[in-house]
């Protein structure tokens, strides 16, 4: 499902079925797994309990927290809420060989963990958004997804939304898919709520866009306005939202992943407009579709080349790889390729042992991309299959020249010279 929201209004895009069983096409209504795409609501509760005057954004976390909690101190620089909020906390993305699902194993986890770092780096911590969400809810002396229904949800009208799959909401659910397998629907864990646990549809997600960028009036206006506030006076940190100037675009963005599910919300500032993206597959992320949506200059994911550039090369013997792409890109200028997409071509042309054809593609690709060791390392593997141990070892030579930690070039490099 894509929506997009701007000055004119909402726009909603379907494709593909809600239920394979019965056919039940998707739609607005449709329900989903926002996953971590939640943390943009757990922010703007953390702003609600600011505004009221519940808690600081520089308190620390501790003091929210039962003295039997101990979050880790490095130095004389505690924890703050919005440190949590910004993935400043110094907490690692997921607890190393623990894992979590009610709140006091969530503390527990917390309590246990040691960090020579203080805040203040950025590193994305599922485990930092949960302990906030838990924290507030903590302090407000009522359950996480009760004051987020209560005080996000409901005045926002989103009632398509919830943390619970409550059978309404089932009933509206599309079960995510992993690849081939279906995931069953489950409501995710008390302590995991805060960082990806909100069920939702495009409709709600959207107008909670709205509200957020301050597209439309709401009763939220004065939360929204916080969290939209810049934090220390930097212009391009806001709570829980990432930031991209590209393009023209000043985009705000978050993404989410979760049990079959992939989400993405975006704003950009330069054009206000808005788009929300949900899916019930896993596999592909769709960050680039949403950007390309917002703003065409910002290019789409390419999964492979062209048919036409990988006909032209094919019709030419792959004698002509550079001069393909060049006539293409005289005949449309949007026309691009992606280093990965030409680099799986080439991997894929060793796999079927035509290892000529791929020396020529990995030549053009390093050539477009003279500082990626990746493709001088692929070009080194092909050089190998074809029997140039001079051209290999060039090959690798500059993969360790771009990348000095670069391990398979090492060891290829090694192995040539062993059996020189």
């Amino acid at each position: 499902m894509v929506g997009i929201i701007d000055g004119q209004g909402r726009r909603y895009y379907s494709y593909g079925q809600a239920d394979p069983r019965t056919g039940r096409p998707a739609d607005e209504h449709t329900v989903f797994g926002i996953a971590s795409v939640t943390k943009l609501l757990t922010a703007a509760l953390l702003a609600d309990v600011v505004i009221k005057g519940e808690a600081g954004l520089d308190e620390p976390v501790q003091q929210l927290l039962p003295p039997s909690v101990q979050v880790p101190v490095v130095g004389n620089q505690p924890v703050r809420l919005v440190d949590l909020s910004l993935h400043l906390s110094g907490l690692p993305r997921e607890m190393p060989g623990t894992d979590y699902h009610d709140v006091q194993s969530l503390y527990r986890a917390v309590s246990a963990y040691r960090t020579a770092r203080a805040p203040g780096r950025f590193e994305y911590s599922n485990v930092g958004v949960s302990l906030l969400g838990s924290a507030l809810a903590q302090r407000a002396g009522a359950p996480y997804d009760r004051l987020v229904t209560d005080r996000i949800l409901r005045p926002l009208g989103m009632n398509e939304s919830g943390f619970a799959l409550t059978p309404a909401l089932r009933a509206q659910a599309t079960a995510g898919w992993v690849g081939t397998e279906v995931q069953p629907l489950a409501s995710v864990p008390e302590a995991r709520m805060p960082s990806g646990g909100l069920y939702s549809s495009a409709s709600d997600m959207l107008t909670f866009l709205g509200a957020a960028v301050g597209l439309a009036p709401t009763p939220l206006d004065t939360t929204m306005a916080k969290v939209r506030q810049p934090y220390a006076d930097q212009p391009n940190v806001r709570l829980a939202w990432g930031f991209a100037r590209r393009n023209g675009s000043a985009v705000w963005q978050h993404a989410g992943r979760i049990g079959g599910y992939n989400s993405f919300v975006a704003f950009d500032a330069n054009t206000a407009r808005g788009v929300v993206l949900l899916s019930n597959s896993w596999t592909t992320a769709m960050t680039d579709l949403g950007l390309h949506i917002l703003n065409r200059q910002f290019k789409l994911q390419q999964f492979a080349p062209p048919a036409t550039f990988v006909q032209m090369v094919e019709t030419s013997d792959f004698r002509q790889v550079a001069a393909a792409y060049h006539a293409l890109r005289h005949r449309d200028p949007d026309f691009y390729l992606e280093e990965g997409s030409v680099n799986e071509w080439g991997g894929s042309l060793l796999g079927q042992h035509r290892a000529r054809q791929a020396v020529e593609v990995l030549q053009f690709n390093a050539g477009q991309h003279p500082k990626s060791a990746n493709a001088f390392d692929s070009l080194g593997l092909a050089f190998e299959a074809l029997g140039d141990r001079v051209q290999a070892i060039a090959a690798y030579r500059k993969v360790l020249e771009l990348d000095p930690k670069a391990g398979n070039a090492a060891r290829r490099l090694a192995a040539l010279a062993a059996s020189k």
